[in-house]
């Protein structure tokens, strides 16, 4: 009879436990959902105007060539904000191609704007960019070359 009772006993309790993880596990109906994540360009850096300032600072542009500067880095941010809001039905290589036209078209109106030396650093740059990534080891020096035969 005591086994009975001890088994009982143990029974309950596990039906006990087993009602509280249950409702445990519904969701509360008075819990707010979460707000949705809203990453309004996160996929672009800066805006034109912290843009023109770091290249004031790097490539040492006059006043009159931050103001012509700013302008162009607005539309080209401007242009593709529009490209990734439309609800186009572009593949993915074709948003690549309408991208990439909006930055030579950038690039060529800034290439109208810096000068040489300008243009020079502006590309070291680039290539710098490209060769550490945007967070990458920027302090590190770029491996050497492999040797050809």
């Amino acid at each position: 009879m005591r086994t009975l009772s001890q088994l009982s006993f143990i029974l309950l309790g596990a039906a006990l436990c087993g009602g509280v993880a249950a409702s445990a596990q519904t969701p509360d109906q008075t819990a707010p959902a979460p707000a949705p994540i809203v990453r309004e360009h996160a996929h672009h850096g800066p805006d034109a105007a912290h843009q023109v300032k770091f290249l004031t600072k790097k490539l040492g542009l006059t006043p009159d060539q931050a103001a012509q500067v700013e302008p162009i880095l607005a539309e080209r941010d401007q242009k593709m904000a529009d490209l990734h809001a439309s609800d186009s039905n572009m593949t993915v290589k074709q948003m690549h191609q309408q991208m990439r036209a909006i930055m030579e078209d950038s690039k060529q109106k800034l290439d109208g704007v810096l000068n040489d030396q300008q243009k020079q650093q502006l590309a070291e740059m680039k290539s710098e960019r490209r060769h550490h990534g945007r967070g990458g080891d920027q302090g590190a020096a770029a491996p050497a070359p492999a040797p050809t035969a």
